[in-house]
């Protein structure tokens, strides 16, 4: 073996990949530090290394001149400054006695909600009388003393089952959990199978649970903020003010990772970009090894590592921070540090993950190089506190580990309640608009009442006082949640939400309980009349979003200015998308004031959805709003709809749950603004799914079966030759009167409408131009989108859709091409997946809708796909 490679790095022997091709590709593998065979090809393996070229002496050189050497001392002199929680109003801990094995962070993150009893390979402690024991994935626990626990025949491991057996010889409840999993699930499983209950960081992975541990036992657990540790208290102290420009990423680079730091370089490049400060604290820079080397280029902005707790302590120091999940196909396993680093009132930027993006919405994610100067350079204040204030109050209101120990309790059917606190909210008069800001707040355990009526009410019924002022205030959805969730992290008399003090702070200014929550036994000596007499020193002020002086103006009504692109938005059922996800990254776009908004509410049913189409309403008088009364079952009727609504001369689609992408509208509308001749303009577009992230170039298959050029003049010639590949309408502008001089309409009551729709308006254009720019980004993995819920009613809709496609193909003569192209392809790879997803007790049927939808295809296929047909039929028994 040639062992030439510096860092003690061994170059495996050369293997003809021609000569043993499994072999030659694991040792690829092997060399080139990848995880997996598909990893490999994302890699140039030409390449003689895959580190930098520097030598050890000469990067840490650079680093000492050009890096930030010093980082370390400077955070640890500003640590001084970080303000503590002394405790919460709320929260007390809980009365379990819970043994657990672990390691330092899952013990910290546990540590002061419950009697916490750490138990080392020597088991001391382990006589003491259980209510469970959590034993959890660890590779060395947080004295060292379990090493080698995660290797199954190791000394550790045959400990840990003795262990196992002494607690259930006692009765004690053993509880498995696996922060590990996907990835590490073989190295633990063992430890599962002996454990009473499983509890697994990835929901996906349960039924594979189920069956090795053979019982039903078996849940998800997600990640838990501990609220005296994380939280915001101090954030926005004079003394942090230097830092909180600067965007700042605490993790590692490892070539074994090449997706992973494709995507941590596509954040970095962005800051860059826009011209913001970056800190880069390297968790393995110390360790002078190239295997963990950050590039070079960023050498500029890296900082030696932090001990955990300080590492904390600076996440209130800066206010932007960097997360990359290295997991992203997940609903529940994404990175530990998206709870927290929203506990702490941080702006996100986050690449993607399913679960962050099902989640936690109001988190930007990035999935294009454009979209993070895009995000920094046009996101306005008062969004970046409300997302943080959204991430604040979502994590201190249902995501802490008080929370996690109450849902493992139950599942060992023990009931304990950990946040329940009823407020009451007095009240002026009961008037309609007093009485809508109460019935849209999003904390619903409350009642109200008049200050005459205050007296034969029994105050021991309640945890908490407000008054709402209507007449000087409107107070929104989220008003009350945050001011809970204050009660959460802080143990105070009050909470309030007063601008002219330090939010994030304790206070002793009681300004008004027209705009404070407070503890009622703190006062409930002085409650005859409650404004005139709280005397309160005990407290702590907040943001003061979601709070507005009527005087301001709810809407502060700019001269609208004419608009030059009318944007469609079918809503049905996903407000949360809508306000996070659609509206945000339009209003991110530079040509955002000249954008005619156009929501159409398909039947929603949800309050969540119409509270928060209110408050859109209410925030943005110019929108235009349509609402059907009934769900029509898709969103081709809303689409439509939208379209005759439409003011302006050109048109696109945005659906909810989908993001604009960096500027790219805005390149749109330059283009068929500038040309007059043009009839449709389109870009590109990301896609991330179940399982990968893929950007669909048509600028380069325009290029490609259109002569090399950009511009098509023949739609109909050119469909033939791309074998009728069609573009999201949500990656193109088109002018208005292709859509209603052609009545062209969206197949309605179907799902999967949008290829055809395209293709219709692409054949009524005499002129097209493709451009090379990404323009949306589309969440293929949305979990309750409706081309992800498969049953039955999904094949209906699909054979809608399929009776409409025959005639129309028929109708331009492309149906050939069609059958010949498409078909089959389409039959294997899009129907059958998900047929074989349907549930069990609606499969057959949902195999004879795709049967109907197969016969439609018979009269001009003949008997060529048999084995396909027979395929479908074995599903319909």
């Amino acid at each position: 073996m040639d062992t030439n490679k510096e860092s003690n790095e061994v170059v495996l022997p050369s293997v003809s990949i021609t000569n043993n091709y499994l072999l030659g590709i694991y040792h690829l593998a092997k060399f080139h530090d990848v995880d997996t065979y598909s990893d490999l090809f994302t890699k140039d393996v030409s390449e003689n290394t895959q580190y930098h070229d520097l030598s050890i002496e000469e990067y840490y050189k650079i680093f000492n001149e050009e890096g930030k050497p010093n980082l370390v001392d400077e955070i640890e002199s500003l640590a001084e400054y970080v303000i503590e929680s002394n405790g919460s109003r709320i929260f007390k801990k809980i009365d379990l006695n819970i043994g657990i094995i672990c390691d330092e962070f899952l013990y910290d993150a546990y540590n002061g909600v419950v009697n916490l009893h750490y138990l080392n390979y020597k088991k001391d402690g382990i006589d003491q009388n259980f209510d469970f024991v959590i034993i959890a994935t660890t590779w060395s626990g947080i004295d060292g003393s379990w090493q080698n626990v995660a290797k199954e025949n190791s000394e550790e491991r045959h400990n840990l089952y003795s262990l196992i057996e002494e607690l259930k010889a006692r009765d004690i409840p053993t509880v498995f959990y696996s922060k590990e999993d996907p990835v590490n699930y073989d190295q633990f499983i063992g430890m599962a199978k002996v454990c009473d209950y499983v509890f697994t960081s990835a929901e996906e992975i349960i039924p594979r649970y189920k069956k090795a541990v053979g019982h039903d036992q078996v849940f998800k657990l997600e990640f838990g903020i501990n609220p005296h540790v994380h939280n915001p208290l101090g954030i926005n102290q004079e003394v942090f003010k230097d830092k909180h420009d600067d965007i700042i990423f605490a993790g590692s680079w490892m070539v074994k990772y090449p997706v992973r730091n494709k995507e941590s370089a596509m954040a970095f490049e962005g800051v860059v970009k826009s011209d913001r400060p970056l800190t880069i604290i390297d968790r393995n820079l110390k360790l002078e090894n190239k295997r963990y080397h950050f590039p070079p280029k960023y050498i500029p902005y890296l900082s030696y590592p932090l001990p955990h707790s300080m590492l904390m302590k600076s996440h209130k120091m800066f206010k932007t921070a960097i997360n990359v999940n290295s997991v992203k196909y997940s609903n529940t396993m994404f990175a530990n540090r998206v709870y927290e680093l929203q506990a702490f009132g941080n702006i996100l930027l986050s690449n993607f993950s399913m679960g962050v993006n099902s989640k936690f919405p109001h988190v930007f994610i990035y999935n294009h190089e454009t979209d993070v100067p895009q995000f920094l350079q046009y996101t306005d204040q008062d969004t970046l506190r409300e997302t943080s204030s959204a991430g604040i109050r979502q994590t201190m209101n249902n995501e802490t580990t008080y929370h996690r120990i109450k849902y493992i309790a139950e599942k060992l059917n023990i009931n304990i309640d950990v946040d329940t606190a009823k407020v009451l909210i007095i009240v002026d008069k009961k008037d309609e608009l007093t009485q809508s800001m109460i019935n849209a707040q999003s904390y619903e355990d409350h009642d109200i009442i008049t200050l005459d009526e205050l007296n034969s009410v029994n105050l021991a019924d309640y945890r908490f006082i407000t008054h709402f002022n209507t007449s000087k205030y409107f107070y929104e959805e989220y008003y009350l949640e945050e001011l809970i969730s204050g009660f959460k992290y802080a143990d105070v008399d009050f909470v309030s939400k007063n601008q002219n003090l330090e939010a994030y702070n304790f206070t002793d200014i009681f300004e008004t309980l027209s705009h404070t929550l407070v503890d009622v036994r703190s006062i409930e000596n002085d409650l005859a009349n409650p404004f005139a007499t709280i005397n309160l020193t005990n407290g702590l002020n907040i943001d003061h979003t979601e709070l507005i002086e009527m005087e301001q103006n709810l809407n502060t009504e700019n001269e609208v200015s004419e608009k030059r692109l009318s944007v469609v938005i079918p809503v049905h059922n996903n407000g949360r998308y809508l306000e996070h996800k659609c509206l945000k990254s339009l209003k991110r776009l530079s040509i955002y004031d000249d954008l005619e908004i156009i929501l159409v509410n398909d039947g929603s049913t949800s309050k969540e959805t119409k509270d928060i189409i209110n408050r859109l309403l209410r925030r943005n008088p110019e929108f235009v709003y349509y609402e059907f009364e009934k769900a029509s079952g898709s969103a081709s009727t809303p689409r439509n709809k939208g379209v005759e609504l439409a003011s302006t001369d050109l048109v696109t689609f945005l659906d909810p749950d989908n993001e604009a992408t960096g500027d790219g509208f805005a390149k749109l509308l330059a283009e068929i603004e500038n040309d007059e001749s043009l009839d449709m303009v389109v870009g590109n577009m990301v896609k991330e799914d179940q399982n990968e992230k893929s950007i669909f170039n048509y600028y380069k298959i325009v290029h490609h079966y259109n002569f090399k050029q950009n511009i098509i003049e023949d739609t109909h010639g050119f469909l033939e030759r791309s074998q009728l590949t069609a573009q999201s309408i949500q990656a193109m502008i088109i002018k208005k009167d292709i859509i209603l001089n052609n009545q062209i309409k969206m197949v309605e009551g179907a799902i999967g409408q949008d290829t055809i729709y395209f293709q219709e308006l692409l054949l009524n254009c005499n002129k097209v131009k493709a451009i090379n720019e990404v323009i949306h980004m589309y969440y293929g993995a949305v979990a309750d989108s409706v081309t992800n819920v498969v049953g039955k009613s999904f094949f209906e809709k699909y054979l809608k859709l399929e009776k409409y496609r025959i005639e129309f193909l028929d109708q331009h003569n492309l149906l050939d091409g069609y059958i010949e192209n498409r078909f089959e392809y389409y039959m294997m790879n899009w129907y059958m997946p998900r047929l074989e997803r349907t549930k069990e007790h609606e499969r057959h049927e949902a195999a004879s809708v795709l049967h109907e939808i197969f016969n439609l295809y018979k009269p001009y296929i003949g008997e060529s796909y048999e084995l396909l047909e027979n395929h479908i039929l074995n599903h319909t028994s």
